[in-house]
């Protein structure tokens, strides 16, 4: 059994510490009245109340002569895992929740075991082995991230704990439940009062962006406008810029495109990257830009016969052309308004961190 919220009491309850867990009323200086309650726990089984000292009875806690420690004890339902906390990621180019589970010996030790994410008949899967550890009130805890498109927010997030033909708990949280978890409780946490303008925006963002994927009419236009962002090229003679694209998915993605006749070779020392060629169309991808990069500019350096040239973009630049064409739809124009203010939120967040 797994024990949680276990909090110490004074030797003859003259002094008290509250806890999620247990209210106490005082009695006597030996004796304590108390109502006792337990907290729902995702994935748990509530098995009893624990004390390290006196006597539980009737609601009457008998103190000794020493300090007492109560709490409520649960156990695995599926014997394999439980959910002990969540959090958000806004820091890795992406979108992302964490999933932090305690599982049983044998499930964390196995080199089998997957957690499978479910968003919207998106699968994603990380290994058990590759957890991100943390120790909370003496318990190992093993995070797993799952990364979340823009239009998704809302979406359910089903995990689940998988080893060959044994499954555990489906259970399941949303990029929205997180947030509104910040923005609903700003005067009990400092930090939540700080990142709720942030989350905010996150969530106007994605609103916009599923607009953006649906069928459904385009929403009222956000009430910003994109400051102009132009880029700079100097290119071997011989070599065309052709444009960008910005992909606005679990990772956003700036894309610049190029023809040319000769070979031609890319880079970006700045950032991760990956290129692509056909015929005489050559295309640098740039991954992972966060929430706070938006605004910087990528240079890329162009590489063809012995020349050297470069362009220097930034995923803004992008936003403000779509924002202010002619050809873009309502839709994309609210969307990349929607990016800004998120960006211009990061931004502030980020920076006074």
């Amino acid at each position: 059994s797994y024990s949680f919220g276990l909090q110490a009491y004074e030797n003859g309850g003259l002094a008290y510490t509250t806890g999620s867990d247990t209210t106490l009323y005082f009695g006597s200086e030996d004796k304590v009245a108390i109502e006792v309650s337990h907290a729902d726990r995702e994935g748990y089984d509530f098995v009893g109340y624990a004390l390290n000292a006196g006597t539980l009875e009737n609601e009457i806690l008998t103190m000794p002569d020493e300090d007492v420690i109560i709490g409520a004890e649960y156990e695995f339902i599926d014997g394999i895992s439980g959910i002990a906390g969540h959090s958000l990621t806004l820091s890795d180019g992406d979108i992302g929740v964490y999933f932090y589970m305690e599982l049983d010996t044998v499930t964390a030790q196995s080199e089998t075991a997957v957690v499978q994410f479910n968003v919207n008949g998106d699968i994603q899967t990380v290994p058990v082995t590759e957890a991100v550890e943390k120790t909370v009130d003496g318990k190992t805890l093993y995070g797993f991230k799952c990364n979340v498109a823009a239009k998704d927010m809302t979406t359910p997030i089903k995990a689940q704990v998988v080893d060959g033909d044994n499954a555990g708990t489906e259970f399941t949280y949303s990029v929205n439940d997180y947030a509104k978890t910040i923005i609903n409780n700003p005067d009990n946490n400092p930090e939540f009062a700080a990142a709720a303008p942030l989350v905010e925006a996150m969530l106007n963002y994605g609103e916009y962006a599923a607009n953006y994927f649906s069928d459904d009419a385009a929403l009222d236009a956000p009430q910003a406008e994109i400051p102009e962002k132009t880029y700079t090229e100097a290119l071997p003679k011989g070599v065309t810029f052709d444009g960008a694209t910005l992909s606005l998915k679990t990772k956003v993605t700036l894309s610049l495109y190029f023809i040319s006749d000769n070979d031609l070779t890319l880079s970006c020392s700045e950032k991760e990257f990956e290129t692509e060629h056909s015929g005489n169309e050559y295309v640098i991808r740039i991954r992972n830009i966060s929430a706070e990069e938006m605004n910087d500019n990528f240079t890329v350096t162009v590489t063809a016969n012995g020349q050297i040239g470069t362009v220097t973009y930034s995923p803004m630049t992008y936003c403000y052309k779509a924002a202010n064409s002619e050809t873009s739809s309502e839709k994309l124009k609210n969307m990349v308004k929607a990016l800004y203010l998120y960006w211009q939120e990061a931004d502030k967040y980020f920076d006074q961190e």
